[in-house]
């Protein structure tokens, strides 16, 4: 009986935790990057390391009825022939005027020194507002086009309780 019952308290908490999970969706669209440094390291052909930094609209996504409006990063990047990845942070700009510090970091594939593609996981961190305290974490996709611009699509989750009603 006694295994029964720890077995029911373990699904039962299991149960509320998966409850107070909350699925975000987003999708994005990004300029160009507003500032965008590189060095060529030089030991061997095509090893750089850059700095950028940009921003992005959303077109779709919201947290606790409240939609997700633009986010601004600086990014840092290490290229190796095709290949790259980094790290960056940003601000997540929500449409009541509220912000979520978001970090994340990526891996890109590269043609000819142009991005094609990058995925990537991001965390949110805290913010202002309603979204003091507030944590989320998921994954997110980019697919870049010839001008420069890119569009994004990210999936994640928050625990409903770090929003603050």
């Amino acid at each position: 009986m006694r295994k029964a019952s720890l077995l029911l308290l373990v699904m039962l908490a299991l149960a509320a935790s998966a409850a107070a999970q909350n699925k975000i969706s987003s999708a994005a669209q990004c300029g160009k990057s507003d500032k965008e440094y590189s060095i060529d390291v030089g030991d061997r052909a095509g090893h750089t390391f850059a700095i950028s930094q940009g921003k992005c609209a959303f077109t779709k996504g919201e947290v606790e009825g409240i939609q997700i409006k633009e986010g601004k990063y600086t990014g840092f990047v290490e290229t190796s022939g095709d290949a790259a990845r980094g790290r960056y942070t940003g601000v997540v700009t929500m449409g009541n005027g509220d912000m979520v510090y978001e970090r994340g970091e990526f891996t890109q594939i590269l043609k000819g020194g142009a991005v094609q593609t990058e995925e990537g996981k991001w965390t949110w961190s805290s913010g202002t507002g309603k979204f003091k305290g507030f944590t989320a974490k998921g994954t997110y996709k980019l697919k870049a086009s010839p001008d420069g611009t890119s569009a994004v699509e990210g999936e994640g989750e928050y625990t409903q309780s770090a929003a603050k009603k």
